[in-house]
């Protein structure tokens, strides 16, 4: 995710920052109006309190949440690109391999290769522990 202040201390960007991390598909129009403030007002609000701007947050919070889902879920790359406001898997898979350097596909096989790898890891740890427990107490 981007760096972003934590020293947002404007009201309406807390609700703003809260919204985004609920419903990451929601868009600059809705999140304006939930704070009562314009696009344009809003944009430079965001960019003030936090230092990113919003359409950038916005994207790097979608794909955050979409990197987790393909982690997390068995869901389908176009149930996930709909679930994050993508409604043109194509448009996702592109912003997805731009931040991610992988297609969807590929980084879900990438992260499930890596969790067993961790697994083996640990597994082999144990037995190591183990046997090296069973010859100290037959020495």
């Amino acid at each position: 995710m981007l760096p972003c202040r934590a020293s947002a201390t404007d009201v309406r960007i807390l609700r703003v920052l809260s919204k985004i991390k609920q419903a990451p598909a929601v868009n600059i129009q809705e999140l304006a109006l939930l704070v009562k403030l314009s696009r344009s007002r809003l944009g430079h609000l965001f960019k003030t309190e936090t230092g990113v701007e919003l359409r950038h947050f916005l994207l790097d919070s979608r794909l955050d949440k979409a990197a987790a889902l393909l982690r997390d879920t068995d869901m389908q790359v176009k149930e996930i690109s709909h679930t994050i406001g993508y409604h043109h898997v194509p448009s996702f898979d592109r912003v997805f391999r731009r931040k991610f350097n992988a297609s969807p596909a590929d980084y879900r096989r990438q992260r499930a290769l890596d969790d067993f790898e961790f697994l083996e890891t640990i597994v082999s740890s144990h037995a190591i522990a183990e046997n090296s427990n069973e010859n100290g107490e037959k020495g």
